[in-house]
């Protein structure tokens, strides 16, 4: 179910011309960047960006995502989010990517991609990821605090695990982390 492949580790350029609290604007920039430096002429034939607190837990074969349409991922207002998204190398090379954020579509990073990709389109023509929210506690509906997503029933997505909302979340991640252990374990 998992590979154990070497990842490595890539520290990026200090970005001092950002004020503090842009950090969707900081997010977009590092994206694409990485991708430009480090991805675009790797040789992939696919492609996914995923989010820091997104774990895949059950089996997931990206080469049969493209079958249909050109991109995998959930949409996020008028394009897809950032943090589970995957498109052929091919398209993106020719096409290039641009995750920053848009103040004009109010969207946050990875918004500008919808210029490059998803102007138009209508999205029923399309299949997006399912995403099932889901509560630890039936006392406290704080997805951000207290649950989880389910997206395609083979990725958890945690929700501001890293605790960004200040919500206090390490309940919430010891019991996530339990059960990713348990199913590493199957």
């Amino acid at each position: 179910m998992f590979c154990s492949i070497p990842v490595g580790y890539v520290k990026l350029p200090k970005q001092e011309f950002l004020p503090k609290g842009y950090g969707s604007y900081s997010h977009g920039i590092a994206c694409n960047y990485l991708f430009n430096k480090y991805i675009k002429n790797g040789g992939a034939k696919y492609f996914m960006l995923l989010d820091h607190d997104l774990f895949l837990i059950d089996d997931f074969d990206i080469s049969t995502q493209f079958d249909k349409q050109f991109f995998y991922g959930t949409k996020h207002r008028c394009y897809v989010w950032p943090g589970l998204f995957g498109m052929p190398m091919s398209l993106l090379i020719k096409k290039g990517v641009d995750f920053r954020p848009s103040l004009h579509l109010h969207g946050d990073t990875g918004a500008c991609n919808y210029y490059r990709y998803f102007e138009g389109i209508d999205w029923n023509n399309y299949r997006l990821v399912s995403d099932k929210h889901i509560m630890l506690d039936n006392k406290d509906d704080d997805i951000f605090r207290n649950g989880y997503s389910l997206m395609d029933d083979c990725w958890l997505h945690c929700w501001n695990a890293s605790d960004y909302m200040g919500k206090g979340v390490n309940n919430k991640m010891n019991r996530i982390y339990t059960m990713l252990e348990a199913k590493l374990k199957d």
